[in-house]
């Protein structure tokens, strides 16, 4: 797993045939979301249209489905746009951007800092 910050361009040519642009990492990092029920997921469109995997979106499928349209069982594809199925009471939260804080939260702690200590001390470090 790479982070948008630390990709593994050096790897990808060699073992993927490809390299990934830094324009493109921004795009991919735009397009992260993280859902109120806390799972995970990607913008696809420009539209808002979200893709995520079925976990996330089950307690969604439940309460958009009905005795006539069982959409747990049976799924759901629109034919366009129009068609599509608002989740009620959705919200998510979108990635604009991400910073390396690591040098912050660890000013000031030392090899002999216990872990309680240095949990206390990073909090208060992002806090700050």
């Amino acid at each position: 797993m790479w982070l948008f910050d630390h990709f593994g361009n050096d790897q990808l040519p060699s073992s993927y045939g490809f390299t990934v642009t830094s324009d493109f990492l921004k795009h991919l990092e735009r397009a992260s979301v993280r859902f109120n029920s806390g799972g995970s997921g990607s913008f696809i469109s420009p539209h808002g249209l979200l893709l995520t995997n079925q976990h996330v979106g089950q307690d969604c499928i439940q309460r958009l489905s009905s005795s006539g349209h069982d959409y747990v069982a049976n799924g759901f594809s629109a034919v366009d746009g129009s068609r599509e199925r608002a989740c009620p009471d959705l919200e998510v939260d979108e990635l604009l951007s991400s910073v390396d804080v690591t040098a912050k939260v660890n000013d000031g702690i030392d090899p002999e800092t216990s872990s309680a200590d240095a949990n206390r001390k990073r909090v208060r470090q992002l806090h700050r």
